[in-house]
């Protein structure tokens, strides 16, 4: 039977999951992105495993690995944001705190946004 003790697992595991993604969708680290999501999705099949371990699933529901890559998948959506965001909070924090990283990152995301203004455009004409 699924008691207590292994639902709290279940529910620990599945925080610790979701804190190391908040994070790594944050980073601008390439290498610590990889580290931290490669993390996650341990924590994310641990959790699959223990909570499929005394409910084995029904032949009509989805996959519990199915329900959690659209789990994270959706988290992973809601928590993107526009790239004008993204320039607008490098601005803020450029004024509070200027430094020649930030500004050459805020230069590079204002040719992103550019760039994909004018590809509307063109393909708008089109």
């Amino acid at each position: 039977m699924f008691d207590a003790a292994q639902s709290s697992r279940v529910g620990e595991y599945r925080n610790e999951t979701a804190m190391l993604q908040s994070p790594a969708f944050q980073t601008r680290y390439p290498e610590s992105r990889g580290r931290l999501l490669a993390l996650a999705d341990s924590f994310g099949k641990l959790t699959e495993r223990v909570a499929a371990r005394d409910h084995p699933p029904s032949r009509t529901s989805p996959s519990p690995i199915a329900i959690g890559m659209v789990d994270g998948i959706e988290k992973a959506i809601n928590r993107r944001r526009s790239l004008e965001s993204a320039l607008a909070e490098l601005e803020a924090k450029y004024q509070r705190q200027p430094s020649p990283e930030l500004a050459r990152m805020m230069e590079q995301l204002k040719a992103e946004i550019a760039t994909r203004q004018q590809r509307a455009k063109t393909a708008a004409k089109e």
